[in-house]
């Protein structure tokens, strides 16, 4: 499992990596991610979910995140509250500049 997270988080970190998105989507799919109950995961999956524009998977992420946390983890905590603060601007900055 750590050696995914590290393999996870190169790639969250490797912006402008080719297949960068799906490698990372390949990572989320498998064990020990596959059943959605790891929060660091799921913040590194609101994150690619953002960058592709899914605003509504990337805030749905984030909520299921923020259930999973234990009391008393702020780190992440706070990490996820700033995914969802960047998410709701790319949303609406991009309501905002589409066309009609």
């Amino acid at each position: 499992m750590k050696v995914l997270h590290t393999l996870l988080h190169g790639l969250w970190l490797g912006d402008g990596l080719p297949h960068r998105h799906e490698q990372m989507l390949g990572i989320l799919s498998r064990p020990p991610f596959r059943g959605r109950t790891d929060a660091l995961a799921l913040f590194r999956e609101a994150t690619l979910l953002r960058e592709t524009r899914r605003f509504a998977e990337a805030l749905t992420t984030i909520d299921q995140a923020l259930e999973l946390l234990p009391p008393g983890d702020p780190a992440v905590h706070d990490d996820l509250v700033r995914e969802r603060a960047l998410t709701l601007m790319a949303r609406d900055g991009a309501a905002t500049h589409s066309p009609g």
